[in-house]
């Protein structure tokens, strides 16, 4: 992921406030790409927006390949019948 900020703006940020009962209260808004503190300072953030796009989506690799089963169905026939012997057919000339 490409989350990026200034370092020592960031350290300063999550130490300005102590721990309340353990847990710094932080909000990261995603999609507007702002942290609010506890003290209520936004800050802006960049994220790579194909990685928050799927994050927003709850989609992880293979929920996102999911996406495209009928593209890949459609491309393993069409490889099956071009290239049969990759499935574990015999090869052209080549009887079982």
């Amino acid at each position: 992921m490409s989350l990026s900020h200034e370092y020592a703006e960031t350290h300063e940020v999550f130490n300005q406030v102590p721990p309340l009962d353990g847990v710094n209260l932080y909000r990261i808004d995603l999609p507007l790409q702002i942290i609010t503190t506890p003290s209520g300072r936004e800050l802006a953030f960049e994220f790579d927006a194909g990685t928050k796009r799927k994050l927003i989506a709850g989609l992880d690799a293979i929920g996102e390949t999911q996406l495209h089963e009928r593209a890949i169905a459609a491309f393993e026939t069409q490889q099956n019948e071009a290239l049969p012997w990759l499935s574990g057919s015999s090869a052209p000339g080549i009887a079982r």
